[in-house]
C-alpha cells in the first residue's frame, strides 16, 4: 500500500475554481493530453443542502512500462468513475475517484477537496490531494511494490502537469467569464434602452436610476479624452422622446456650455404633471441665446401641438418651449413658405439673429420631414413639402463655441456659409 499527497494554492478564489474545475480537461489545458473523454452520468442537486452531486466516466490513454503493460493485459486504455459534491453553503469541492480498469489487480482511491484559504479566503483557494494505492499480486511483493512505486511516480508526475493545466484554464475561464459579465452588462443594458425612453418620457426611469443628460456629459469626457474632435462643434439632434432630451440638454447649463447647438423634430416636452419628476419645466442654462431648432407638425397625433390633449400627458407647445432659449425682450418675426403650408419663426435676442427656429408643418404628423417616403409614414402622415436634415445642417454650421483653456465659453452666431 502506497500513499500520496499534494497540496496547493491557486491565486483565484473559489468561485472561480470551483466553476473552472467542469472545465479543467477542455481544450485550454494542454497538459492532461491523456485525457481523451469525459463523460457525464449523473448530476443533481440535494435541495435540502443545495450540494450538487456530480458523476463522471473519465477516459485516459496514457503509456506504461512494456512489463506493467504485460501484466496488466496491454491495455494502455483505462477509465476512472468519479463522484464529486459542490456544497456551496460550506464552500467546499470534494471529488472522489476509483479506477475501473484493472480494479481486480490495482486499486487506486483519490480524493481531491477544494476550498477558500485559510490565509486569503475570498482571493486564493487551498487544493489538496490524497491518493491510496493498492496492488493485488499475492506473494509477489516485488511486483507489488514495483507497481505501487509506479503508481505513485506517475501520480506525482501528473500532479504537477495537472496544476500547470489547470492555471491555463483558470487564466482563460477569468478572461472568458469577465468577456460574458461585459456581455451580459450590455446585453442588460440594451433590455432597459429597449424597454424605456430617454430621460424625460413619463415611462422613462427616474434621474436616480437612469441619467441620460449625466451620460450625455459622461460620453462628450469619453469623446473628447480619446479622440481629436472639434470641442467647438458639438452639435445635439433628436426626434420625438429624443427631441424632448435634446431640449433638456439645452437647459442643463453645463451642457449648453459644451454643445454648440441643438435641433429637434417632434420634440416631446412634457409639462411636469405628465411626469414622476419635474425636468422640462424648469431651464438651469444661463447661456442666452442658446441656439435652437425645432419642427412640428401640426397633426401630430403622439406629441400633439397645443400640448394639451397628448395621449401620455400634457405637453408644452413647442413655439412656446423653444422660446425660453432667447431673453425676454426676444424680437420675433415669422413667414409662411411652400405657400401656406409651412409657418417659420425667428427669434433674435442679445444682438444675436435667428438664434432660435421654429418650423410649423401644417398637416405633418409625428416624424422627420422629409419629401421621401419612409417607414413610419403611417405617423407621418405621408412625406411633406421639405427635407430638415439640410436645413439642421445650414442651422448647425452657423453656430461654434469659442474655447478657451479647454474651456467653452460662449456661442458664436456667426453665419459660415
Amino acid at each position: 500500500m502506497k500513499f500520496f499527497e499534494s497540496t496547493y494554492e491557486f491565486d483565484y478564489t473559489w468561485e472561480e475554481v470551483s466553476t473552472g474545475n467542469w472545465r479543467k480537461y477542455c481544450p485550454w489545458n494542454k497538459q492532461t493530453t491523456h485525457v481523451i473523454a469525459v463523460d457525464t452520468l449523473q448530476r443533481n442537486v440535494d435541495p435540502a443542502t443545495g450540494i450538487l452531486r456530480t458523476e463522471r466516466l473519465i477516459t485516459c490513454q496514457q503509456s506504461a512500462p512494456k512489463w506493467l503493460m504485460a501484466f496488466l493485459g496491454g491495455e494502455d486504455r483505462s477509465y476512472v468513475y468519479e463522484t464529486s459534491y459542490v456544497d456551496p453553503a460550506a464552500k467546499k469541492v470534494t471529488m472522489c475517484s476509483q479506477n475501473m480498469t484493472y480494479a481486480d489487480l490495482l486499486s487506486v482511491r483519490e480524493t481531491v477537496v477544494y476550498r477558500p484559504s485559510s490565509g486569503a479566503p475570498n482571493a486564493r483557494t487551498e487544493f489538496h490531494q490524497h491518493a491510496k494505492i493498492i496492488a493485488f499480486c499475492g506473494g509477489w511483493q516485488k511486483v507489488k511494490n514495483s507497481i505501487e512505486e509506479f503508481t505513485v511516480d506517475r501520480f506525482r508526475q501528473n500532479a504537477i502537469k495537472g496544476r500547470e493545466g489547470f492555471e491555463a484554464v483558470l487564466e482563460m475561464s477569468r478572461k472568458v467569464f469577465a468577456q460574458e459579465r461585459e456581455r451580459q452588462a450590455l446585453m442588460q443594458a440594451a433590455r432597459i434602452i429597449s424597454q424605456s425612453q430617454w430621460t424625460g418620457d413619463p415611462t422613462a426611469p427616474p434621474l436616480r436610476k437612469v441619467n441620460d443628460i449625466g451620460f450625455t456629459a459622461d460620453l462628450l469626457d469619453h469623446i473628447e479624452s480619446r479622440y481629436c474632435i472639434d470641442r467647438s462643434r458639438i452639435y445635439a439632434t433628436g426626434f420625438s422622446n429624443g427631441g424632448g432630451l435634446v431640449g433638456l440638454l439645452a437647459c442643463n447649463d453645463a451642457l449648453a456650455h459644451r454643445i454648440a447647438a441643438f435641433a429637434a423634430s417632434s420634440g416631446a416636452y412634457y409639462k411636469d404633471e405628465a411626469l414622476n419628476e419635474p425636468l422640462f419645466g424648469d431651464c438651469q442654462a444661463d447661456r442666452v441665446p442658446t441656439p435652437f431648432l425645432e419642427f412640428h407638425g401640426s397633426k401630430d397625433p403622439v406629441i400633439h401641438y397645443d400640448g394639451d390633449n397628448t395621449p401620455d400627458g400634457p405637453t408644452y407647445n413647442p413655439l412656446e418651449y423653444v422660446q425660453r432659449f432667447c431673453s425676454d425682450d426676444a424680437e420675433g418675426t415669422a413667414k409662411k413658405s411652400y405657400g401656406e403650408d409651412v409657418e417659420e419663426y425667428y427669434l433674435s435676442c442679445e444682438g444675436v439673429q435667428d438664434a432660435v427656429q421654429h418650423y410649423w408643418i401644417k398637416d405633418f404628423g409625428h416624424g422627420w420631414p422629409t419629401t421621401t417616403k419612409l417607414s413610419n409614414d403611417d405617423q407621418r402622415y405621408g412625406p411633406t413639402f421639405f427635407n430638415a436634415t439640410p436645413i439642421v445642417m445650414r442651422f448647425f454650421r452657423r453656430w461654434s463655441l469659442i474655447v478657451e483653456s479647454d474651456v467653452q465659453v460662449q456661442a458664436e452666431g456667426k453665419d459660415e456659409l
